[in-house]
């Protein structure tokens, strides 16, 4: 499990696929949504490690963590 203080970078596939089926990732772990997102969804649940960190696609790119 990463540091809160240190986000996980996406690329910018992995974002347009979830943009594509309404997904979004855990920002701490890495992981995609268990469950379809808004896209402007922030601070989810993650299915994987339980933290608040799943963000919708659009919202992780607007957070500048697409590479």
């Amino acid at each position: 499990m990463m540091d809160a203080a240190t986000p996980i970078r996406f690329t910018l596939a992995e974002i347009e696929t979830a943009m594509l089926e309404g997904g979004g990732f855990c920002i701490f772990c890495g992981e995609p949504s268990d469950n379809p997102v808004e896209p402007d969804a922030r601070g989810y649940r993650c299915g994987a490690c339980s933290r608040p960190g799943v963000y919708g696609a659009e919202e992780v790119l607007l957070m500048d963590l697409v590479d």
